[in-house]
């Protein structure tokens, strides 16, 4: 059965190698992208299904100076995504290049690093350096017709950009080999921030780096066995294995940062601690405290259990002046009980014989709001 690949990493087919074999850029052209969809279609040879999207994202980074634009479709009449002064070549050249003349048709942003009689490697600067060293590209060609990639001295895997690993040399190969290349980029590391730079300054597992792009520098942070470039898929500046360790580090942390904030001292450790600060406090004042203290460290109010004499502070408040008490605890001045608890307690009647001094002492705050 044949498999739907909606991610450019997925594909068999050599797709970026036959677009920039392909592809030329012509004035006056304004070719769709379904045309060139459908053609691939036709050149695919493997079971998987091409989506539209994944020839469109290689067209984008092939030739990134080439506009969009539309086109209507002759026979729905609808609008369609198409690509100016872009068209596929009527037919393809086999003029075949011998290995000693491959240097002549190197781009002029390309060098020759190294020649042999069995090998020639061509060399390209990134713009950008670490820690004052440019990142470089080596692109080598063998005369058995192989073809080697390595960043900054690392080896890249060619089928994860649809880049074959042996091709004949031809008029057209050598060229859209060297455009393959602008999909290729160097792993820029992980910018630390400055609130991170205690988290990772521990860490055996990478090493913090000065990354130079543009003229602007910054702090980056390079896992021990870091790809040294990127993924076609990845949408960030650094690679997987750089993304995975900062991720795990970060977990990490918010996990210890979890733990410690989750230590909580009971209400009798509180008040210790609060009579050793403020040995003249009130004992009415250290349980406002306490409870203040308790009640700012619950994740919801319906978590806290409210001292009593704290309860009948909160109902004398209340009776007096609603509108205060509601300024008070809505401004975050004080954490008290809840209107809906405080007329819980108000209205509840304790069914005892004899007097309930709680309820005499409503009664009085009442009698006295009421001016009787």
């Amino acid at each position: 059965m044949a498999k739907v690949l909606n991610d450019i990493s997925e594909q068999r087919f050599e797709l970026s190698f036959w677009l920039a074999e392909n592809l030329v850029i012509e004035g006056n052209s304004n070719t769709s992208l379904d045309f060139i969809y459908r053609t691939v279609q036709e050149q695919n040879t493997t079971k998987d299904i091409i989506t539209s999207k994944c020839v469109a994202n290689l067209i984008k980074n092939l030739f990134p100076d080439v506009k969009k634009s539309s086109v209507r479709c002759h026979k729905s009449g609808k609008t369609m995504q198409s690509y100016l002064n872009i068209a596929i070549k009527k037919t393809k050249s086999v003029s075949k290049i011998s290995f000693e003349d491959i240097p002549k048709f190197i781009p002029q942003d390309w060098f020759i690093f190294k020649k042999s009689m069995l090998c020639v490697t061509f060399g390209y600067f990134f713009d950008i350096t670490f820690n004052g060293q440019n990142s470089v590209i080596h692109l080598t060609m063998s005369s058995s017709n192989q073809l080697t990639v390595l960043i900054d001295n690392s080896k890249v895997d060619l089928s994860m950009f649809y880049i074959p690993h042996n091709f004949e040399y031809t008029l057209t190969s050598i060229p859209a080999i060297f455009r393959c290349m602008k999909l290729l980029h160097p792993c820029q590391g992980y910018e630390i921030k400055s609130q991170e730079e205690q988290s990772f300054s521990t860490s055996l597992k990478c090493s913090k780096e000065i990354c130079n792009t543009g003229g602007v520098s910054r702090h980056i942070l390079r896992h021990q066995d870091c790809r040294r470039f990127l993924p076609l898929a990845l949408r960030v500046n650094f690679c997987k294995k750089c993304l995975q360790f900062v991720h795990n580090k970060k977990k990490k942390q918010q996990s210890e940062d979890k733990k410690n904030s989750t230590v909580k001292l009971s209400k009798e450790e509180i008040l210790v601690q609060l009579k050793s600060i403020a040995p003249n406090l009130h004992d009415n004042q250290l349980t406002l405290i306490q409870s203040q203290i308790v009640a700012s460290n619950m994740k919801s109010k319906k978590e806290m259990r409210w001292d009593k004499d704290v309860i009948c502070m909160a109902l004398s408040l209340f009776n007096r002046n609603p509108a205060a008490y509601r300024d008070i605890t809505q401004n975050s001045w004080l954490n008290l009980p809840s209107e809906q608890l405080i007329k819980l307690y108000k209205n509840a009647v304790q069914q005892k014989p004899g007097i309930v001094p709680d309820m005499m002492l409503w009664m009085s705050n009442e009698a006295k709001r009421q001016k009787w």
